[in-house]
């Protein structure tokens, strides 16, 4: 009996455990983080004999690989849910296309203001207004996408946080399952309360377990340990704010520590996330929130910022381009560049670039001679700094500037035919004492009429009048073609000045001015070398005015009174002028009153260059005021990253709408002018009887010319063997070039029958050569001077040429821009349908499509991408749902099955407790016979 209540006893305590399992089954059957708890029993046996039923141990009902399936496509839904998220709001941000505020409805409202504008030059300030607002759009969203990064950092932050409480939490919960493992209680309680902990933990990061000797291990992606016996902490320093991402400044590692002693990190650690700035940033975290805030913050949103910044840096460069070609009325008095450099930075420059100056109605400025300042044509690629064409210090390119708009009034010109000014260029970079000299000529043809220029002879002298035999070592003559407006510089020549005695040198050259008409002028000009100039050995480019005229028809004019018009330098951020070599921008700054100044481009481009060390500056391609960006619309931004956060309208003209530069410069139109025009030239003819004696002379315009036996000098003529070579050899030495003939005999053309007759044409038509005088005196022979009366003499004038008043259309070489000139606007406003060729940028590929259009794409293709991680999220929602379903089935409470048990084990208990009853009767009933 006493074996039967012992049993009795056993089961009644294994159905009452049995009771609170399915008691505690029941209370958690809506506790997704609870597992269905399953009671096993055993047969109890001492010393062989059965004693009854005893529990052996209480486990959780669940599929293991169905928990880790679960926990996975956990991690995946985070991933698909944070970036969906963060999707949402840059939709939000972004808007949906053509709505109002959107990217692309400003860029549209802006081009259709262009457009207005082009039709009505007085809407200037509206279409500022549309530019600045859609500057402010573009930047705004810029800067909402760099704080949309901030917030992903601060939550990536906040989650390795969270991650370290939970990983400390797992320390306890894993010290709670050894305890109950070493004293026998029941563990399930505590894994399931592990199990919870990763599961948050896997939302987090990827998690992999595994168990040895009843402790648990936690590792993530790479093998990196989070739980090995005692907790791992993750460490990570945040962005300290959006302007980190802004300017590109690394990003830290998240690395892992273990706990030793429960706060102290030891000096072992392993790197989770490598850190740094954008494009360095290394991780094998691809799912999870940490997964998800990276692909966030560092791919997602980034490419975002790269569009609108591709497109804003085709939308600046385009208009930029054209704002630097035109100007406005009136113009900036000064022009401040954006683009900083120093005057020794070297540019590889091609094209020419036009500066004008302009009164304040737009109109050309009138110098003092009463003609119109014409506007400077810098031809860049012909002009060199000493080592090749092109090739250009920035110091060179503001000395030419300063030459024609600050020196060139200060100095006394020397005309020539219809050439204005003539006079010498060095092209010499280390000018020596009695060393070489380069040098060209400069021309300036500010006439109506085409010319060509000529140098015919150059002598050299030192600074006793003593000839340098040879010093010249160019093949003459040298001729430059010129044009109406022209300021061109000729070939190179080359004198060696080592024969001479010492310098200043004289350079004497004979040069002569053919124009379109025919008329001929020369002239014997005077230049003064100094072989030791006080300035340095490097003279390229100085100019060398004439020191006198020898001979010829050249005249001097006398500068006016001494008036400068612009100054071209390197100014440093505070406005100073620059040391040499100190960084600062290029300033044009007009030096009178009610002066505006304009630059057009043309075709001058930009092709960076590449220094002797190897460093190389990329070619912008872009033209002369662009690339120094002196009358930029938009603010330039030295990348491309960024360009769209620091999009903005150029201060002084938000706050001048005047200053939008609008209109072009173009030619001051022709005008019609009653003229004196000549229409036929004097002439005379003078026929010999015989051949002229030695002795016999022949004066042309006052020059007398002997006839001899062998000529010698430039006023000898030989006499030939027949009439005939007597003729030809006059002919000859009166159109030679030479410092005798030179302004006086080469006014007329020379040409002879070839028998007996010299003909005499004054070069210029019209009544005008009736004053050339013509004369002979012969010895032996005979001639007559016929000048168009019959009347034959030994002297006499030409005659014959006649003149009359024409209207005359006249065609200045100064520029001008009207007041409701709109060549530029009209230019900005048609790049609407222009297409352009847009970079690859994520998944955005590269695309070749208008502004406006781009900007839609952007919109749109952001706005699919956000619709198809909504559908990623949704995916994987169901995927995860029916996982967990599955594991539910299995682990979750089921109470129909749970409530049945309760019968069974309430059955059970009743029998075992009805046994101890009746075994309690029997004993009683047993002790009862004993006494009695």
């Amino acid at each position: 009996m006493d074996l039967a209540q012992f049993t009795a006893i056993r089961g009644m305590n294994a159905n009452k455990a049995a009771f609170d399992v399915i008691s505690q089954n029941i209370s958690n059957a809506n506790n997704e983080n609870y597992n269905s708890k399953v009671i096993n029993f055993e047969n109890e046996v001492i010393g062989g004999k059965g004693v009854g039923v005893a529990v052996s141990k209480i486990s959780r009902r669940m599929d293991e690989f169905l928990q880790v399936e679960v926990r996975n496509q956990r991690t995946e839904l985070a991933y698909d849910g944070i970036l969906n998220r963060y999707m949402d709001r840059v939709q939000v941000l972004f808007g949906r296309p053509g709505e109002a505020g959107t990217l692309n409805y400003e860029i549209d409202q802006f081009f259709n203001s262009l457009n207005f504008l082009a039709n009505n030059p007085d809407l200037k300030l509206q279409a500022v207004q549309r530019a600045d607002s859609l500057t402010r759009r573009i930047s705004e969203m810029a800067r909402e996408m760099y704080d949309l990064r901030y917030d992903a950092d601060i939550e990536f932050s906040q989650l390795i946080n969270y991650t370290n409480l939970k990983l400390v939490e797992l320390e306890d919960v894993q010290r709670s399952y050894s305890i109950a493992i070493a004293t026998g209680v029941d563990t399930t309680s505590v894994e399931d309360a592990r199990d919870a902990i990763l599961t948050e933990i896997a939302e987090i990061m990827p998690v992999f377990t595994s168990a040895k000797d009843q402790v648990i291990s936690v590792n993530t992606v790479g093998g990196l340990a989070l739980f090995d016996a005692y907790p791992f902490q993750l460490h990570y320093d945040e962005a300290s704010g959006p302007d980190v991402f802004v300017h590109n400044l690394p990003l830290n590692n998240v690395s892992t520590y273990p706990l030793n002693g429960g706060s102290v990190y030891d000096t072992a650690n392993q790197i989770l996330v490598r850190g740094g700035r954008e494009g360095e940033i290394s991780s094998k975290l691809t799912s999870g929130k940490l997964g998800a805030l990276m692909q966030v913050r560092d791919v997602e949103l980034s490419e975002i910022l790269l569009q609108l910044d591709q497109l804003t840096v085709m939308l600046r460069d385009k208009i930029n381009a054209i704002h630097n070609t035109a100007g406005s009325v009136p113009s900036p008095s000064e022009l401040l560049g954006t683009y900083e450099i120093t005057s020794t930075a070297y540019q590889q420059l091609a094209g020419s670039v036009r500066i004008a100056v302009i009164d304040n109605d737009g109109q050309p400025l009138i110098r003092e001679d009463g003609k119109a300042i014409n506007p400077l044509l810098l031809n860049l690629g012909n002009l060199d700094s000493g080592i090749g064409r092109g090739s250009l210090e920035v110091q060179t390119v503001i000395d030419e500037i300063n030459q024609y708009f600050y020196y060139d009034p200060l100095l006394q010109k020397t005309t020539i035919g219809n050439l204005e000014d003539v006079r010498i260029a060095s092209r010499t970079t280390n000018m020596v004492a009695n060393g070489v000299f380069n040098f060209d000529f400069e021309l300036v043809n500010n006439s109506d009429k085409n010319s060509v220029f000529s140098v015919e002879n150059i002598q050299v002298y030192d600074s006793g009048s003593t000839l340098v035999a040879g010093a010249l070592t160019t093949s003459l003559p040298l001729t430059q073609s010129t044009y109406p407006g022209d300021r061109i510089r000729s070939s190179q020549l080359q004198v060696d000045f080592a024969g001479g005695g010492g310098g200043p040198y004289s350079i004497q050259a004979t040069v002569k001015v053919v124009d379109e008409d025919g008329i001929i002028n020369s002239s014997v000009l005077e230049f003064i070398i100094d072989d030791t100039p006080a300035s340095g050995p490097n003279i390229i480019n100085d100019r060398y005015i004439a020191n006198s005229i020898i001979a010829g028809s050249a005249s001097f004019t006398a500068a006016g009174n001494v008036q400068k018009y612009i100054k071209a330098e390197i100014v440093t951020n505070e406005g100073v002028t620059a040391a040499s070599g100190e960084p600062g921008f290029l300033k044009l700054k007009g030096l009178i009153e009610d002066i505006g100044i304009i630059i057009d481009d043309l075709d001058s481009e930009d092709f960076g260059y590449t220094y002797n060390n190897g460093l190389v500056i990329k070619p912008t391609y872009r033209g002369f005021s662009h690339l120094f960006q002196l009358n930029n619309f938009f603010v330039e931004n030295k990348e491309v990253r960024n360009s769209a956060l620091n999009l903005k309208v150029r201060d002084d003209v938000l706050q001048n709408s005047g200053l939008f530069s609008i209109g072009k410069l173009e030619r001051s139109p022709s005008y019609i002018e009653n003229k004196l025009v000549g229409t036929s030239n004097a002439r005379a003819d003078i026929a010999f009887a015989a051949n002229p004696d030695i002795g016999s002379t022949i004066t042309i315009n006052g020059v007398t010319f002997n006839f001899v036996a062998a000529a010698v000098l430039d006023n000898e003529i030989t006499i030939g063997a027949s009439l005939a070579q007597t003729l030809n050899n006059i002919e000859t030495k009166l159109s030679a070039t030479n410092t005798t003939t030179a302004g006086t005999v080469d006014q007329a053309n020379y040409q002879n029958n070839g028998l007996n007759t010299l003909t005499i044409f004054y070069n210029t038509k019209g009544s005008s050569g009736n004053g050339f005088p013509v004369s002979f005196n012969l010895v032996a022979a005979t001639a007559t001077l016929n000048n168009g009366a019959a009347l034959a003499a030994d002297t006499g004038s030409l005659f014959g040429g006649t003149n009359k008043f024409e209207a005359v259309e006249v065609q200045p070489n100064s520029y001008e821009i009207g007041m409701g000139a709109t060549q530029a606007v009209i230019e900005m406003s048609s790049l609407v349908g222009q297409s352009f060729s847009f970079g690859r940028t994520g998944i955005l590929s590269a695309i070749t499509t208008t502004i406006g259009g781009y900007g839609a794409v952007i919109i749109s293709t952001n706005s699919n991408k956000a619709s198809q991680i909504s559908q990623n999220l949704a995916t994987q929602q169901n995927l995860y749902n029916a996982f967990y379903e599955k594991f539910r089935e299995g682990s979750g409470v089921d109470l129909d099955k749970e409530l049945a048990s309760t019968v069974i084990y309430q059955n059970a208990y009743v029998a075992s407790a009805t046994i101890l009853t009746t075994t309690n009767k029997l004993f009683e009933s047993f002790m009862h016979a004993i006494r009695s």
